[in-house]
């Protein structure tokens, strides 16, 4: 037969301690929901573009499908948004020059990608995800 080892409320309070510790930031550095000074509240969609733009960056296409952007020729309220916060930003690759100084329609390539202001949400954001998942842990303990 298998036993099943459970773990004693003492080695629990010490994970949890070893957790709080080494994965959790430290109380005295900056929240990074503030951006500009201000507390700025993110819907779940522009946090999953974040999430998203932490790992690489996307070209405009991917973007549009993670956010449910169709029309391209008008701006998005969602990303208007995040290039004013400077939580991303965007750079241009390729295009073929038209002759009077511009590009061809269609062959400019627009990437998006992530600035550290944003980096410090996704990363507040996961550790706030740890915080949350340790604390129901500890109330599970009598």
């Amino acid at each position: 037969s298998v036993k099943r080892k459970c773990l004693s409320f003492k080695n629990i309070v010490i994970l949890y301690i070893f957790a709080r510790k080494f994965l959790c930031k430290k109380q005295n550095q900056p929240l990074a929901g503030l951006v500009g000074g201000n507390a700025m509240l993110i819907d779940k969609i522009s946090m999953d573009l974040l999430k998203a733009l932490y790992k690489k960056d996307l070209p405009e296409s991917e973007v549009c499908k993670l956010i449910g952007w169709e029309d391209t020729t008008q701006p998005d309220e969602r990303m208007r948004l995040l290039l004013k916060e400077k939580l991303i930003s965007t750079r241009t690759e390729g295009g073929v020059p038209d002759g009077a100084g511009g590009y061809e329609e269609g062959t400019v390539k627009r990437i998006y990608h992530i600035r550290p202001e944003g980096r410090a949400i996704v990363e507040q954001e996961r550790n706030n995800t740890v915080d949350k998942w340790l604390d129901r842990a500890s109330n599970l303990i009598p």
